[in-house]
């Protein structure tokens, strides 16, 4: 669609400002409830009416909304039906300081217009960008307010031309991406349950999250057909604790844990490789230590988070891999300190000679299978519910009480409190590690490194070229006029297109996947409500039972989750829309067999 034609512009760029200007910072019932009112809003003044999931932890509300054409055929088995997917959360706008508004586009628009507060590089782009008035900044504009916007635009127009339209058009929209996708799982029970009460043939789903620039100087407009996945890989690491005035007595686990950093971050062994595409390498997410004040003794234990992406790497691909690294890791650590350790003692005169510390590094599953051989699978599970899960009520109703001694000697035993479900699953990991140096499993004179995973899980998704969605998607950037969008395999900034499908080798690696997930939980029927919610899970099953085809149709800019977050309007606020209004219609045509 011609830049310059403006069927689309006016109505998605006030869409998308009116939604930018609302804080939808996830998780926050009351600010993401705000967003799913005001897009219900602009649904009703389009003619669509709108209805509402609540979400299972609280009262957060998924939003949904459906145009049924009345151009089906009378003896259709099933309604063909295009679903729509979008989140309406925004993430965090720590990176924006005291200064400046977040969600004021105009303001920081002009922000950047006077020089954007630097001379950085990026920000003399965004300077730029501000000068050619052709971009909106704000937290959301891009990932994915506007996205969000086009789905209603797209939904305003279809409904004023339901007559000629043979089949229906089912809008998602959900809170919670930017934390687990906790929304979208939620929602997937109620969209099976209203696919079979209303007869509906899902035949593609059209996310519409965020699209970027592949590398500086890329100009080109993307449209994928699958996704990438994700898991996140983490470390603890034990290490032996000591005085810093007898560093050479044990080993830092801040050290090993420096190691896994250097041996994971960045490194290009770890990209997966399909379809002539290739995941960017895995990057951490966190390195802390769990001491929760300054003493004089080293750090006992640290934990890694390390970010890895996938095309068709399973769970077990991703530990043949990470578990040597943590190896090398360990080993160099041990290495550094007796290398050292001479250096120093040649300096004080010492002749005496220091042992490697040894240790050992274990997949979750392959320390818990040795622990439950000494206690019994039941009696270690009940432990680590115990000293785990089932401290969590007790410390949130008492913690209003504590004296500061009692509060910190909390903190400092990691309690699960308050703590996010990564942080949960650290301590369950730390508490095992604890159960096994009891049980003698471990020797708490040796480092210790446990690979395990944590939330969130997003599953890779290989999309078909041949499916019907892929072929009309192909065939209308073929035939229209978009400005030369390209068509790939894989979106490569994970998205909840993940929720959609399951492909058969990521389906049958999920016995290894949960085996080394401390967290995930299945068959919690006996466990408290509220206890419940701090579990993790992705509903397997219910995804393997949609099995929709899936592709993701997004606005373009620059940015996301950054300070300088902005969507290039000409294609984000004109072309886009109408991509995804005749990809819908052609599509839905096909199924229908009337094309």
């Amino acid at each position: 669609m011609a830049e310059t034609e403006r069927r689309w512009y006016d109505e998605v760029e006030d869409l998308t400002a009116r939604l930018v200007r609302i804080d939808s910072v996830s998780p926050s019932v009351e600010r993401e409830n705000a967003c799913a009112a005001e897009i219900r809003e602009a649904l009703a003044e389009r003619g669509v009416a709108s209805r509402t999931w609540s979400m299972q932890a609280d009262d957060r509300k998924i939003v949904w909304a459906m145009v049924e054409g009345e151009a089906v055929a009378p003896d259709a088995e099933a309604v063909p039906t295009v679903l729509l997917l979008g989140h309406l959360d925004v993430a965090g706008v720590q990176d924006y300081g005291f200064d400046l508004d977040p969600f004021d586009p105009e303001a920081l628009r002009q922000h950047f217009l006077s020089g954007g507060g630097g001379e950085a590089e990026g920000e003399n782009e965004r300077v730029r960008d501000a000068v050619s008035g052709d971009w909106m900044f704000g937290r959301g504009s891009f990932d994915m307010k506007s996205g969000v916007a086009a789905q209603v635009a797209v939904m305003g127009a279809l409904q004023r031309g339901r007559a000629d339209l043979p089949g229906n058009v089912l809008m998602v929209t959900t809170p919670d991406e930017e934390v687990e996708s906790a929304g979208l799982m939620d929602a997937l029970e109620p969209l099976i349950a209203l696919r079979d009460e209303c007869g509906l043939d899902l035949v593609g789903v059209i996310n519409s999250d965020y699209t970027a620039p592949r590398e500086p100087g890329d100009d080109s407009r993307y449209v994928y057909r699958g996704t990438i996945g994700k898991l996140l890989c983490c470390f603890y690491v034990r290490g032996c604790e000591t005085h810093v005035g007898e560093a050479f007595r044990g080993i830092d686990a801040n050290l090993i844990a420096a190691n896994i950093v250097r041996e994971t971050n960045l490194n290009p062994d770890l990209c997966d490789e399909a379809d002539g595409e290739i995941t960017v390498p895995p990057v951490t997410q966190k390195v802390r230590d769990f001491k929760a004040r300054y003493d004089a003794q080293t750090p006992i234990s640290a934990v890694v988070h390390c970010s890895c992406l996938v095309h068709g790497w399973t769970p077990q691909d991703v530990l043949v891999r990470m578990v040597p690294l943590a190896r090398k890791a360990l080993s160099d650590a041990n290495r550094r300190r007796v290398l050292t350790w001479r250096a120093y003692a040649s300096r004080q005169g010492s002749t005496n000679t220091l042992r490697d510390l040894g240790g050992g590094v274990y997949t979750y599953r392959q320390l818990y299978e040795a622990v439950a051989q000494r206690l019994s699978r039941e009696g270690l599970e009940k432990e680590l519910d115990e000293r785990t899960f089932g401290l969590i009520g007790e410390i949130r109703s008492a913690t209003a009480s504590l004296s500061a001694t009692e509060h910190d000697f909390l903190v400092d035993q990691a309690c699960l409190a308050d703590l996010d479900s990564r942080g949960r699953s650290d301590v369950i990991v730390r508490t095992l590690v604890d159960i096994a140096d009891r049980e003698r499993v471990l020797d708490p004179a040796e480092p210790t490194v446990v690979v395990y995973f944590a939330p969130p899980f997003f599953p890779p998704v290989r999309g078909d070229a041949e499916s019907q969605l892929s072929r009309a998607i192909a065939a209308e950037v073929a035939e229209g006029d978009y400005g030369g969008v390209r068509f790939r395999g894989f979106y490569p900034y994970v998205s909840e297109l993940s929720f959609m499908r399951m492909d058969d080798p990521v389906y049958a690696n999920l016995p290894i996947l949960k085996a080394n997930f401390p967290l995930w939980r299945e068959g919690t029927e006996e466990m408290d409500e509220a206890l419940k919610q701090e579990t993790f899970r992705v509903p397997c099953d219910l995804i393997r039972e949609l099995d929709c085809d899936v592709a993701n149709i997004g606005p373009w800019g620059k940015e996301a989750h950054g300070r300088g977050e902005r969507v290039q309007k000409p294609y984000s606020f004109e072309t886009m829309p109408e991509l995804i209004r005749n990809v819908i219609v052609r599509l839905l045509k096909d199924a229908a067999g009337s094309w």
